[in-house]
């Protein structure tokens, strides 16, 4: 069954309605960026949501985030918590039982 990780745009420690962004994440099945996997979101939206099809093959030590293709051509600055993204994909990996 896939997972998925669900995305909002935050500024200052508030989230923003109306900021339409589609999130690509790329998980390596090991800390040698090994075995690279792409998932996007499916459509530009101010709540997307990630896919992660079966998240225990994938490592949360290395991983490369963008908020949309189109960032990198046009230099602009993304932050992101990647603390937070990582925790999600080890919850996603390691489920706790219920």
């Amino acid at each position: 069954m896939p997972d998925q990780i669900k995305f909002n745009g935050i500024i200052d420690q508030t989230i923003v309605g109306n900021f339409l962004f589609a999130p690509r994440l790329a998980l390596f099945t090991d800390e040698h960026f090994h075995g690279q996997k792409i998932f996007e979101a499916q459509a530009y939206t101010d709540e997307p949501s990630i896919t992660i099809v079966n998240p225990k093959l994938y490592t949360p030590t290395n991983l490369v985030f963008n908020v949309n293709p189109q960032d990198i051509m046009d230099s602009k600055l993304i932050r992101t918590d990647a603390a937070s993204l990582r925790d999600a994909i080890i919850a996603l990996k390691y489920p706790k039982n219920k």
